[in-house]
């Protein structure tokens, strides 16, 4: 049996009804494309494998070329399977941040097949040479990484034209970073790559001790009820507990009975203020004007100002 190559595994698996497609087609037409190895393990084409053994045919087999699949594996990878997906933006942002940890190691793979071992230089007489002149701003170390920066900005590229912009691009790198296992649950499409973002955040003692010294700051300001709610991550969640903590202490002693039901922070601030667009609809204006207790209210919508009073006691 062959393994899965690495480079291979980035990639979610094919979802059973794409499969049953294939696996029927085999069965009709015949593997109609090989199944690329690298040594023993398959670069390109595990479904093709997987249908064929379920199908008890032999599979069509044949060794990576480089000059045939494309420079390197990572873009035959990326050719064979990547471009003829449909994925999220997030998920291929997930593969091709997987794609970019793996690349120094399979590039070093590629340029030094293990059945070929590296030839040893020939002794030579000692010849005092000249110092080659470096690049401006270049030094000798630095030159040694040209070849994987360059490499990594064509995966870069790739991700570009597969419409992945580069603040999903780093975020998957984020992610992948602290929790690969989360950016193989973005790839199989378990979660989105936001909701890993999130995970992570939550996860982040960083984050949970900022949490934890607003919890202790506000106590005082807003009770100890508030203070703990916080704490448990029952209010404030994520980026709502900065936003919060950004506002002046009256405002948000304004709208700390809305934050407690779990409005969010920009809502809550338009909520006190009368601030209102036009799709905010006259029961949001109502709701203020009871959660503000007073016999008449202003609101300010696009410009213009509405005031909002209670009827008298037989009025409609």
């Amino acid at each position: 049996m062959l393994k899965i190559h690495k480079l291979c595994e980035c990639l979610p698996e094919m979802d059973e009804t794409s499969f049953k497609e294939l696996k029927d087609s085999i069965e009709r037409n015949g593997q109609r494309q090989p199944i690329v190895t690298v040594g023993n393990e398959i670069l390109k084409g595990r479904h093709r494998y997987r249908a064929c053994i379920e199908l008890g045919v032999p599979p069509a087999i044949r060794a990576y070329d480089p000059e045939r699949d494309g420079i390197s594996m990572t873009e035959a990878v990326i050719d064979e399977d990547l471009r003829r997906r449909h994925l999220s933006p997030g998920q291929r942002a997930a593969v091709f941040a997987s794609l970019m940890q793996h690349l120094e190691e399979f590039e070093d793979e590629e340029e030094q097949p293990e059945d070929e071992p590296a030839k040893q230089p020939e002794e030579q007489p000692e010849v005092e040479q000249p110092e080659a002149e470096q690049p401006a701003g270049q030094t000798a170390s630095e030159e040694d990484g040209v070849g994987e920066d360059l490499a990594k900005s064509k995966i870069e590229k790739e991700a570009h034209e597969a419409g992945v912009s580069v603040d999903s691009l780093n975020k998957a790198k984020q992610v992948l970073k602290s929790r690969p296992d989360l950016i193989k649950r973005v790839i199989d499409k378990e979660i989105s790559l936001n909701q890993a973002k999130k995970i992570m955040q939550s996860e982040d003692p960083g984050v949970e001790q900022e949490r934890a010294e607003a919890a202790d700051i506000l106590a005082e300001e807003l009770g100890n009820e508030f203070s703990e709610a916080i704490r448990d991550k029952t209010i404030l969640k994520g980026d709502e507990l900065k936003a919060f903590v950004a506002l002046s202490a009256a405002l948000r002693g304004q709208i700390q009975d809305l934050i407690v039901e779990n409005w969010k922070v920009a809502d809550a601030v338009k909520y006190v203020r009368g601030y209102y667009l036009q799709q905010d609809t006259i029961g949001d204006m109502i709701n203020r004007f009871n959660q503000i207790g007073k016999e008449a209210s202003k609101v300010i919508v696009d410009g213009y100002e509405i005031t909002v009073k209670k009827a008298k006691e037989g009025e409609k």
